[in-house]
């Protein structure tokens, strides 16, 4: 792991320890000096040879007045001691136990991304092979999000090799490691793809990105670090926009620019900043438009080109914007300044016509004569509103020109500090975007989460991914030169961006791999793009339309088992009530069997006594009747014996009395011998009968029930009184 990656990640859990707390932000950053801190132990502190020494690791734009300002952070960590009586410092290092290192939650994290950054290359590119080690990935991906698009801009660079190395301070310098190199380009293009997929497709991973992407705002603007980092509440400040800002804004160059550039002066215009921008200005807008959209397609390029291309911006909008840029940025909430070098002669002392020529003879980034007319009035204009007065607090400078061109915004404030119109610590009239991107993350609250770093992030992986016109005319020369009937097929898939993007990929963005062997493997690999996405798309519609198809299965089959359930439950619930119905029908059953068995047994009971009362009374019956009989026939006797003898002589010759007596044998005789042989007697068996019935209800009334005496009454049959017992298959019968 490389010096760079380490200190990052203890820049990291710095930042992430410090929060939203109020303090020095920037001592988070003293962890990358503790390389130098140590190689310099027991030495007496040399600003310069402690700058040169961050040159050498990290290529900063370190200088020695900005290593004096840090004497004081250092002093306060422990890291320097002052010696008495003198101005002097010794280095003293000691590695705290209490610096903030990484947490096991960040390396499980950066673990898991690098599992990803590993095999990302070959998923993206199958002609160019990218191989690096698993350390050497990591240093990559931390190295360009702390350093972003520094170590691409020439200026920025210092020649380490120039240090003496014989000399007492090159002496210790010459045990650091070079931490300065430049990324290749391939490098930066891989990593500024992987950061732009995960930011698009694992957001859960993006904080700590943008976290890292932070530190790379702070050390971006590390020659700024002795200027307030205060928290600003209110301002007053202009900030003048350069064209291309102003496209930006407007979305022209598509929305992650757009959201990039919004978000760093949208978070400066909630304190008070306005934006503004100079008629010139808007005349560069126009220029800009018209010579892109006057292009043939093959020919266009740029971030406009882009956007059209991506179907971000149309070209309808581009036109309307070309036509009149003042009404469109004035519809966006930009005000339009009306000056130019010309007017208001009482400011041109501030910056007088003979500076402005010199500062335009001194204007080498651009060739073309609007351009440099154009900056050279901006820079012009913003000092003479100015009025001669600077400060090393943005907020307090008035008026700023913001541009994304390093180049003007070095040089501008090179010129002015060699014309003495500013001082070391004073910022300058010209504004880098990322200068304006930490101002606004810094100074407007770090407690407001990190949406700046995040654009800011966002926005410079767009500008490393951009299409560089140098790939696509190389592919097309190459083309020209082996397969010329190809170029029409080819310049139209230009105008797609799949292929364009696939294009991109295969050659990491460098017009250098492109060669006669593998351009047709490119031209393939572009076309085979657009039918890859175009099958993603129908794979992913009829992803989209199984799925559907299958919650409507799983819909209808949750409502089939609800109802099968519902069923189930509905047949228990009936089986349960079959089974209660079934039990108390059987009970019932078993409890009517056995009162029928009782019932039967009663009837039996009461047959039996009844019977028993039957012949009880029958016994009387025939009792009386024979001694009733008897009684009558002994009378008979007695009458006919005294007719004979005259034993009793009043009624000895009476003739009704023996007639009578005759007449009552007779029928005596009859009725005894009829009695005795149970035949029915005439006359008289019917007074025998009802006294048969009333003996029987007497003597079974309270031995049997009432209903089972009337049911015989209907059933037995009297005989002279008498009746036959009740057969038991009756009783059974009548159950």
């Amino acid at each position: 792991m490389g010096t760079v990656t380490k200190q990052a990640l203890r820049v990291y859990a710095a930042l992430s320890n410090l929060g939203t707390r109020s303090g020095d932000i920037l001592e988070a950053l003293i962890p990358f000096f503790e390389p130098i801190l140590q190689q310099l132990d027991g030495a007496e502190f040399n600003p310069t040879v402690f700058s040169a020494g961050v040159r050498k690791l990290y290529n900063w734009r370190f200088t020695r007045h900005i290593a004096e300002e840090f004497i004081p952070r250092l002093e306060r960590r422990g890291y320097l001691q002052h010696i008495p009586r003198t101005h002097k410092y010794v280095v003293h290092f000691a590695a705290s136990s209490n610096q903030p290192n990484p947490t096991p939650e960040l390396h499980a994290v950066i673990e898991k991304i690098l599992d990803q950054f590993k095999t990302f290359p070959s998923r993206i590119n199958d002609l160019l092979h990218f191989s690096r080690s698993r350390s050497d990935l990591e240093d990559i991906l931390i190295r360009f999000l702390v350093s972003l698009n520094a170590y691409t801009e020439d200026f920025f660079r210092l020649n380490i090799q120039q240090l003496d190395t014989e000399a007492p301070e090159g002496i210790l310098l010459s045990g650091f490691e070079e931490g300065g190199h430049q990324l290749t380009h391939e490098e930066r293009y891989i990593a500024a793809r992987f950061v732009k997929d995960i930011v698009s497709t694992q957001p859960e991973f993006v904080p700590y990105l943008v976290r890292l992407a932070s530190i790379g705002l702070l050390t971006e603007v590390v020659d700024d670090f002795v200027k307030p980092t205060a928290r600003a509440e209110n301002s007053n400040l202009a900030i003048f926009l350069d064209a291309p800002m102003a496209q930006h804004y407007l979305g022209l160059s598509g929305y992650e620019l757009q959201a990039e550039v919004r978000s760093v002066l949208d978070s400066l215009k909630a304190i008070g900043c306005q934006l503004m921008m100079f008629p010139e200005s808007c005349n560069e807008i126009a220029r800009n438009l018209s010579s892109m959209l006057a292009l043939t397609f093959i020919q266009r390029h740029g971030y406009t080109h882009e956007a059209m291309r991506r179907g971000q911006v149309s070209e309808e909008y581009v036109i309307a914007v070309r036509n009149n840029p003042e009404k469109a940025v004035e519809d966006a909430g930009i005000s339009i300044r009306n000056i130019t070098i010309e007017k208001y002669p009482n400011l041109h002392p501030f910056f007088p016509a003979e500076t402005y020529e010199d500062f335009l003879a001194a204007i080498t980034w651009v060739q073309e004569v609007a351009p440099r007319e154009h900056d050279a009035k901006c820079m012009t204009m913003i000092m003479r509103l100015r009025e001669g007065r600077s400060s090393a607090d943005l907020f307090g400078c008035r008026y700023v020109f913001a541009t994304n061109n390093p180049a003007f915004a070095k040089k501008s404030r090179v010129y002015c500090l060699q014309s003495h119109m500013i001082q070391e610590r004073q910022w300058g009239p010209v504004v880098h975007i990322r200068d304006l991107a930490t101002i606004a993350w810094l100074r407007t609250g770090l407690d407001a989460a990190d949406v700046v770093p995040r654009g800011f992030l966002v926005g410079v992986c767009e500008q490393v991914l951009r299409v560089r016109p140098e790939v696509t005319e190389a592919v097309h020369q190459k083309l020209a030169e082996a397969t010329p009937d190809k170029i029409p097929q080819y310049e139209l898939m230009l105008s797609d961006q799949r292929s364009v993007r696939a294009l991109m990929d295969q050659t990491f963005g460098d017009p250098t791999v492109v060669t006669e062997n593998n351009v047709p493997r490119i031209f393939d690999r572009m076309r085979r793009a657009i039918v890859e996405e175009v099958t993603e798309a129908a794979e992913a519609r009829l992803k989209r339309e199984k799925q559907q198809h299958e919650e409507a299965l799983a819909a209808i089959r949750s409502q089939l088992e609800s109802i099968v359930a519902e069923h189930k439950a509905e047949k228990v619930k009936q089986d349960t009530q079959i089974a209660e119905q079934s039990e108390t029908l059987s009970k019932a059953e078993a409890d009517a069997t056995a009162l029928k068995e009782r019932l039967k047994r009663a009837r039996a009971d009461d047959v039996r006594r009844f019977n028993e009362l039957l012949n009880q009374n029958n016994k009387v019956i025939f009792g009386t009747e024979i001694a009733f009989l008897g009684t009558i026939i002994v009378a008979c006797v007695i009458a006919s014996t005294n007719a004979a003898f005259s034993w009793y002589e009043p009624i000895a010759h009476n003739a009704a009395v023996i007639g009578a007596t005759l007449l009552v044998g007779v029928l005596s005789t009859y009725c005894l011998v009829f009695t005795l042989l149970g035949k029915p007697i005439a006359g008289i068996g019917s007074l025998l009968n009802a006294f048969g019935q009333w003996l029987i209800d007497v003597r079974a009334t309270g031995r049997v029930s009432d209903e089972f005496i009337q049911e015989c009454r209907d059933t037995i049959q009297f005989v002279n009184g008498r009746a036959q017992p009740l057969p038991m298959p009756c009783a059974d019968m009548r159950t």
